[in-house]
């Protein structure tokens, strides 16, 4: 998450709370819709509009990768399988 964003672990937040960690301040934004907001904007700056899909898919796959029980995880053939897909898609 910190290498797809480009935060700390730790992300203050822009309203002075507390800061919060980096998956729920993804995953807030990803279940709002605002991936553009998460991706770091480094990489935002010289990408195609498929390698930021692919990304946005990086992201989904990291945040399945970040359930709170562990039994929620996904396995990491199915992990491998999925970045495999990523790679080869558009």
């Amino acid at each position: 998450m910190v290498i797809l964003t480009g935060k700390p672990a730790l992300v203050s937040a822009s309203s002075g709370r507390d800061p919060q960690g980096i998956i729920s301040y993804v995953k807030g934004l990803y279940e709002s819709k605002k991936l553009d907001k998460v991706i770091d904007p480094m990489m935002m700056k010289d990408i195609t509009s498929a390698q930021k899909l692919k990304l946005e898919e990086s992201i989904a796959l990291a945040l399945s990768c970040c359930k709170e029980r562990d039994e929620d995880w996904p396995k990491m053939i199915q992990v491998a399988k999925e970045l495999k897909r990523i790679q080869r898609s558009f």
